[in-house]
């Protein structure tokens, strides 16, 4: 036998390896779909933020020109 076939042997058989092959391509696939969808969140985070980022300048000069009885000079 060669010498894979006798870790494999001694491990419990090809079953095992297959599994840890398949769990470790798991984790990884799960590991990097963790990555983009944080990514796609921050995306969007950062959008609202600066949506509101907005919002609130125009918020804050209709107020002031309010406050001043709209009195543009």
């Amino acid at each position: 036998m060669d010498t894979i076939s006798q870790i494999a042997w001694l491990l419990g058989g090809w079953s095992v390896i297959v599994i840890a092959v398949i769990a470790f391509i798991a984790r990884n696939l799960t590991n990097k779909l963790s990555l983009n969808w944080e990514l796609e969140n921050q995306k969007q985070i950062e959008f609202i933020k600066s949506e509101l980022s907005k919002n609130q300048t125009i918020t804050n000069n209709l107020l002031s020109a309010y406050s001043t009885g709209f009195n543009i000079a």
